[in-house]
């Protein structure tokens, strides 16, 4: 079975096609054409957007051997596997997925529904939307820098949401999932076998790209989940009791916040809007999002 097809392209004004690939599950090319196929050159991008390393003796096919350049570590297609261990290992979230004990392993046997864009985590989404979320992170730390420049309010709070996410390919307990929320919600987070597990819209987190005000906005969502992270699984947890739950989802609003005002733009709440704080807003949305939570937890005291 085939796991898809890649088309690449030429950035050039004519954007023309250079290359096409079907590649099965574990990265092994069933059916190329490049310029035995009429296209203008060879194209070094392979498998999920890695470069492709050939390294065939003379009397064999060059399809036959290659290695896939993933950054942290080269990777086999032919036999599914990296070649170096994986540098980073979360023991306490392997206790709940054996697969995560195989450090040689590609994305925990699961090639279908992940990829690997570094060599060291996996990502629920595909490249693009992968590339997404690190555009994102980058946006907050771009804020924390504009806050901790002005001397404005907000920029301790966006530092822990940056501290929060780490760097990229870094594995500290957070993972950011990539699904379809269908319009009900834009983020949510949750504590799960020793993960701390982001969720994002996958329409809303690509369609963050198309102008500022929605680039601002996703980041704020960021800034919010990372705020309800923080406290998921620690002495701060609000758990079910409402009191908590409330004031967990007002400093959440509030974190969002921080992020439209150091872009300078308002808020889609309207938590944070002209330059300033609405606080009748803050609240509306803080109680909004508490009935929500407590009904999804069956109650709360």
């Amino acid at each position: 079975m085939e796991a898809g097809a890649r088309v690449g392209r030429d950035r050039t004004a004519l954007l023309a096609t250079v290359g096409q690939h079907d590649y099965e599950p574990f990265g092994l090319e069933s059916n190329y054409q490049e310029t035995t196929g009429g296209f203008d050159r060879e194209d070094p991008k392979r498998f999920t957007g890695h470069e492709r390393d050939y390294a065939a003796p003379p009397d064999a096919p060059a399809s036959a051997y290659y290695l896939d350049y993933m950054h942290a570590r080269f990777y086999s297609p032919t036999v599914g596997r990296f070649l170096s261990v994986d540098p980073a290992i979360d023991l306490r979230a392997n206790l709940n997925n054996p697969q995560g004990w195989n450090r040689y392993a590609y994305v925990r046997n699961n090639p279908l529904r992940r990829t690997d864009p570094t060599g060291k985590y996996t990502c629920t989404g595909s490249v693009d939307q992968c590339k997404a979320v690190d555009a994102n992170v980058d946006r907050l730390r771009q804020a924390t820098t504009i806050l901790v420049a002005d001397h404005v309010p907000g920029a301790s709070a966006l530092a822990r949401a940056v501290s929060f996410y780490g760097k990229k390919g870094e594995r500290n307990g957070v993972s950011v999932s990539v699904v379809d929320f269908d319009g009900a919600a834009l983020g949510s987070t949750e504590r799960k076998n020793g993960l701390t597990i982001v969720s994002v819209d996958a329409n809303a987190l690509m369609a963050s790209g198309s102008s500022r005000v929605t680039a601002v906005e996703m980041a704020a969502t960021f800034a919010h989940e990372a705020e309800h992270g923080t406290r998921r699984g620690t002495a701060n947890d609000p758990g079910n009791i409402r009191s908590e739950v409330k004031n967990d989802e007002r400093e959440a609003f509030r974190w969002g916040g921080y992020v439209n005002s150091a872009f300078g733009t308002s808020s889609a709440y309207r938590v944070f809007e002209n330059g300033a704080w609405d606080h009748a807003f803050l609240e509306a949305w803080a109680e909004t999002a508490t009935v929500a939570d407590c009904k999804a937890m069956g109650g709360c005291k």
